[in-house]
């Protein structure tokens, strides 16, 4: 259907953030080095992180539907990158959700 996902056009964040595996419990909420670029989801507007999550959303589902992750360790590990980049998103977004109702109950 449509795109071609394995070219995907994710942004780089989103790529780069996926490929840090193996290092246990990534916390993105602190500036991130990677091979090549600075990441800091802190520094994100919103709306480029929701983008960035729809990506890697998109690019998960297409690995799972298509189903050829079984018995292969690659594909594999790029569903553990993608599931772990969306936690990442979604943990930034709802922190900054928190934010945003506790400055709004502070002004009350």
């Amino acid at each position: 259907s449509g795109a071609d996902l394995s070219d995907a056009d994710l942004t780089d964040t989103t790529l780069s953030n996926a490929n840090l595996l193996g290092v246990g419990e990534v916390d993105f909420s602190d500036a991130t080095e990677v091979p090549g670029e600075f990441i800091d989801l802190e520094q994100r507007q919103t709306e480029d992180i929701r983008a960035d999550m729809r990506g890697s959303v998109t690019a998960l589902t297409t690995e799972l539907t298509e189903g050829r992750y079984e018995h292969d360790l690659e594909r594999l590990t790029e569903i553990e990158s993608e599931a772990r980049a969306i936690a990442d998103y979604a943990e930034e977004l709802a922190s900054r959700h928190r934010e945003m109702e506790h400055s709004e109950d502070a002004s009350e």
